[in-house]
């Protein structure tokens, strides 16, 4: 499974998912790769790899890189990406993002069923750049809980 979140500020440490089946009982952990995005560039690239970076600088040209790239694209934020593997087939899974320094709240979800499945397979994926979009995601979630029953 794949964790994705965002933060506007960049983790001064490591940062990792941890997860386990038991509520805030954390057995396993994964490093995240950061990255961030830039207007003017064909998508996303790791933070630490300036040579992918396209980016005509602002005129003052401060030392911080970063925050420059931040300020003339509009966005400012730092998107972390990682994996959780190992999953046992139809088992509640718990986890919690963050670094040493800071930790989301707990969420979860349940794997697939095993193979073949027992039962149709139906999910509904929905993300939130915090544009306010809240609205769009309780028709989302509606529309999916209906479409499954």
């Amino acid at each position: 499974m794949v964790v994705m979140w965002v933060t506007k500020d960049k983790a001064n440490s490591t940062a990792f998912v941890q997860w386990g089946s038991q509520p805030s009982i954390y057995t396993n952990n994964a490093t995240a790769v950061v990255y961030t995005y830039h207007a003017g560039t064909l998508g996303m690239a790791r933070a630490s790899d300036r040579a992918s970076e396209t980016l005509i600088r602002a005129p003052y040209q401060s030392r911080d890189h970063d925050a420059d790239v931040r300020r003339m694209s509009g966005w400012e934020g730092w998107i972390y990406k990682t994996y959780i593997t190992g999953l046992a087939p139809d088992t509640r899974y718990f986890y919690r993002v963050g670094s040493a320094s800071y930790w989301s709240q707990e969420f979860n979800f349940t794997s697939v069923p095993p193979s073949p499945c027992p039962r149709p397979l139906r999910f509904a994926v929905f993300g939130d750049m915090g544009t306010g979009i809240t609205l769009l995601m309780s028709r989302c979630c509606a529309s999916a809980r209906s479409a499954a029953s």
